[in-house]
């Protein structure tokens, strides 16, 4: 799976809740908000038997969509590297691995999801990552932010996005992966043709391998017409990966 949203922590039992308590009452902490506290405990290097307890659940748009296993010292550290005091809506997680199974009942106070093991983590927000991507040089900078934030916005609107799918996770690694992909938003925008739609498909090109066309749909505000773009994206392994760059899509009758 590939999934774009948000770690959060879940305190399973109460006997954690009342141990993380007391760690935080050692802390100068009265001036920070609840979530502020229980990342600065959590975080804290001599607390880390207290993170190693903690139920890491991920959410997309709002919505629990599974258990992030933290079952090693290099995992644990990802995870707790998502947890940022000044953390905001525009502040997105990937977690990149292998779905192995249900959570138990106990596993984390009764909210039975499903669990992944976690092959790769990492944490942006949405401007960073404007800025982090090559930007070309007659495109200016408002015009690209703006290209990042349409996209994350139509990304939003599609149902079910868990990042478990192989066209939801061709579509991902596109919007975290493809700077390209920014570009083509970008030139549409500044042609008054905003991204209106994403759609996917099984390509025919894919020989033995899974291979996935996304295709992005642009309307023109002047002409109502649509002009689309597609790309191909293998998702056979656990990484996918570019097979052919953004270029016009032509349907085929």
């Amino acid at each position: 799976m590939c999934a774009v949203g948000r770690i959060r922590p879940r305190v399973p039992t109460l006997g954690l809740e009342k141990e993380i308590a007391q760690a935080t009452g050692r802390k100068p902490t009265s001036t920070k908000s609840d979530e502020e506290a229980l990342c600065a405990v959590l975080t804290a290097p001599e607390n880390d038997y207290l993170a190693r307890e903690v139920c890491w659940v991920f959410s997309v748009q709002g919505v629990d969509a599974f258990i992030v296993k933290a079952a090693d010292a290099t995992t644990l550290k990802w995870v707790l590297s998502t947890l940022r005091p000044d953390k905001g809506p525009s502040d997105l997680d990937v977690v990149i691995g292998r779905m192995a199974g249900r959570a138990s009942m106990v596993e984390c106070n009764g909210l039975m999801l499903p669990t992944v093991v976690p092959a790769q983590i990492y944490s942006f927000d949405r401007a960073s990552f404007a800025r982090s991507i090559q930007r070309p040089k007659d495109i200016d900078e408002k015009s690209f932010d703006s290209a990042v934030k349409q996209t994350f916005d139509v990304i939003a609107q599609l149902n079910g996005n868990y990042g478990l799918t192989e066209a939801h996770r061709a579509l991902n690694y596109l919007v975290i992966r493809d700077p390209h992909l920014y570009e083509v938003v970008a030139r549409q925008l500044a042609d008054g043709a905003p991204l209106t739609a994403i759609a996917s498909r099984p390509s025919a090109l894919s020989g033995g391998r899974r291979v996935i066309e996304v295709i992005l749909h642009f309307k023109t505000r002047a002409s109502d017409q649509t002009r689309s773009y597609f790309a191909r994206v293998d998702v056979t392994d656990l990484f996918p990966f570019l097979v052919s760059p953004i270029a016009p899509y032509i349907a085929m009758n």
